[in-house]
């Protein structure tokens, strides 16, 4: 067999499995998703399409993950079902080394990286911007549709609605009482003829725009005393669980283009914008650094099965993530240089890696138990031989 078709070969292994966990691990991610944004379908009536849609903006920010974790899938379920089957001992005889299986694994790796970085560096940031805006316009023309006629509504942050009839087509709200709690030491009642919900498209909120009536409260100073305050038009600022989201995620670092992020650092020397510039470009190295991992642990598995592979990617790419985390907390609160930080998990993984790979080429055990723990597990294991 020529190296070309072994390397072909070896490729297909891996990128079988790869292709089929990066769907699961997809799946999975939005269908926990979705399952949240069900209650939208259900009780406000919007429709299925826009939620799919929802779904498809969120897309790259769990491909930005489910990538590199189905790649690391990849190569422990291809070349571990290789060693299983004694194929990696025939390559071996053969005279193709460690070094030369490691060949279609880095072109691999080399693909999932420029996807991972494609997808970090030009894809993720505009579809949050427009995962905020769709779901924003979700909120502002859907928003009266939960609200039905004769039920009191509390939604909102600090405020009871009830509306005698609602309007779907426009939205108005007819013969409106509101109970206002957002100050508990001054709570007060307002009705107001109608009123009709609006947004501003700027500042992501949602305002309820009355149209005559009154406002009636306890006064300020002496509490015996009642006021009422009649209007013409007066707005009130809603907060539900989407507005809120929305407002929150405008500010956010990872919908910046990278110009406006080093823009940004540059005017304000905040480490937050900087955190995340580096964790754009550290991220996408992600499979690079996971090929070198994957492969002498592959090939250690021999019969432990599927199940192993599954547990032993999940396993390794959690404390990647879990160190990625961590460095990304302590840059934004600058006690730790950005670069460094979110640097370190690819560097850790990487030596790591170069290290398990060259006891495997050279044939070594990959983690050397101790004398003292060898001979107390074969004290343990003679000694329930004794007693069956």
């Amino acid at each position: 067999m020529s190296l070309r078709k072994v390397d072909t070969y070896i490729a297909l292994e891996i990128l079988v499995p790869s292709v089929i966990g990066l769907g699961i691990f997809t799946f999975i991610l939005i269908s926990g998703r979705a399952l949240k944004l069900a209650d939208l379908v259900i009780s406000k009536g919007v429709p299925v399409i826009e939620i799919g849609q929802t779904l498809l903006y969120l897309l790259p920010s769990f491909m930005v993950f489910t990538l590199p974790l189905s790649f690391l899938l990849g190569v422990l379920l291809g070349l571990g079902r290789m060693s299983a089957d004694s194929e990696t001992v025939a390559l071996r005889a053969s005279g193709v080394s460690l070094y030369g299986i490691l060949k279609p694994v880095t072109i691999l790796a080399g693909g999932a990286t420029l996807m991972t970085a494609f997808l970090t560096l030009y894809l993720l940031p505009p579809s949050q911007k427009a995962f905020r805006d769709h779901l924003f316009d979700m909120a502002q023309t859907k928003v009266a549709i939960g609200i039905e006629p004769g039920v009191f509504n509390s939604d909102y942050q600090g405020l009871t609605l009830l509306a005698d009839k609602v309007e779907p087509e426009s939205g108005v709200l007819n013969q409106v009482f509101i109970s206002d709690q957002r100050n508990p030491q001054r709570s007060s009642v307002i009705t107001a003829r109608n009123g009709q919900i609006l947004s501003d498209a700027f500042t992501r909120q949602l305002v309820l725009r009355l149209k005559q009536g009154a406002i009636y409260r306890l006064g300020a100073q002496n509490q015996d005393q009642f006021q009422v305050v009649r209007f013409t038009h007066y707005d009130i600022q809603l907060h539900n669980g989407q507005s809120t989201a929305a407002q929150k995620r405008y500010q956010k670092t990872k919908e910046l283009p990278l110009v406006e992020l080093l823009r940004r650092f540059q005017n304000t020397n905040d480490p937050q914008f900087m955190a995340e510039w580096h964790k754009r470009f550290a991220l996408p190295f992600c499979p690079l650094v996971m090929a070198f991992v994957g492969i002498p642990l592959a090939l250690r598995q021999q019969r432990s099965g599927k199940g192993a592979g599954y547990t032993v990617a999940l396993l390794t790419f959690l404390m990647y993530y879990l160190l990625l985390s961590l460095g990304m907390t302590m840059a934004e609160s600058g006690r730790i240089p950005p670069a460094l930080a979110l640097w370190s998990p690819n560097g850790i993984f990487l030596a790591a890696g170069i290290f398990l790979f060259r006891r495997a080429a050279e044939e070594q055990v990959l983690f050397p138990v101790p004398l003292w723990l060898s001979r107390l597990t074969d004290k343990i294991h003679l000694r329930r031989r004794k007693n069956s």
